[in-house]
């Protein structure tokens, strides 16, 4: 156990040492209701597009998840803005109390909920929109696990966003719902098969109108950034997927 935990460890290094000179982060701080949430803002150095990611509720989880993946955005030109949510990473304070759950009684019906406000994600996108060199026009926003939840309420929250990665996670019913009467927005769901059995996960794509949408199911039960490694071009087909829906 100890050497698999030590393996782990390393694992979660890995991206922080893969990243480019040109994908190094500048740490910032955001402010939201009160609270300061540590965020990384990565600079593609050329006009292009942007996205926000929110990352997954596992233990020791925190923006640096990203860190891998910030670095094949960036290489295909994207803006991209990551943070660590209340109660993870360099965020202070406890993690909020979980909502109840919302949906029918059958777990194929139950949509992700989310303790964090969407304040939150929309200061994270505001800072985005912000910096030099990204096209407000040219938006997304994308989640893995509990982050899928976050970046749907975003989504919905905010017109503007063009294109949705949903990454082993469920949309909230608001998220949802938008995902469904929005034609213009653009929805990727990637998950492990094994993972996302008896949730919604797989009548996403489905439900939406968009014809770039499109879902990546894998066999086994990787969960989250966990994918990465599982499927070694999995990266490259995100950021593929993502710069096609900005042009």
């Amino acid at each position: 156990m100890r050497i698999l935990g030590l393996v782990l460890g390393l694992s979660l290094l890995l991206p922080v040492r893969e990243l480019s000179a040109q994908a190094k982060p500048v740490d910032v701080d955001l402010t939201s209701q009160g609270a300061t949430l540590k965020g990384s803002y990565f600079s593609a150095g050329k006009p292009g597009p942007g996205i926000v990611l929110f990352h997954q509720c596992s233990g020791g989880a925190s923006r640096r998840l990203w860190d891998s993946l910030a670095g094949d955005l960036v290489a295909a030109g994207f803006h991209v803005m990551t943070f660590d949510s209340r109660g993870f990473g360099e965020t202070r304070g406890a993690l909020p109390p979980p909502p109840p759950p919302t949906g029918g009684t059958a777990s194929s019906d139950r949509w992700g909920v989310t303790p964090f406000p969407i304040a939150d994600g929309l200061a994270a996108l505001n800072y985005l929109k912000q910096q030099k060199g990204v096209d407000a026009s040219r938006l997304a926003a994308g989640g893995s696990s509990c982050g899928v939840t976050d970046a749907s309420n975003l989504a919905a929250e905010s017109p503007g966003i063009r294109a949705l990665l949903l990454l082993s996670g469920t949309p909230s019913l608001r998220g949802f719902t938008h995902i469904q009467e929005t034609p213009a927005l653009a929805v990727l769901a990637v998950y492990a098969e094994q993972d996302m059995v008896g949730t919604p996960i797989a009548k996403v794509v489905p439900a939406s109108k968009h014809p770039q949408s499109m879902t990546r199911a894998y066999p086994g039960q990787e969960h989250g950034v966990a994918l990465f490694t599982a499927q070694p071009d999995l990266k490259a087909t995100i950021a593929k997927w993502l710069a096609a829906q900005m042009k």
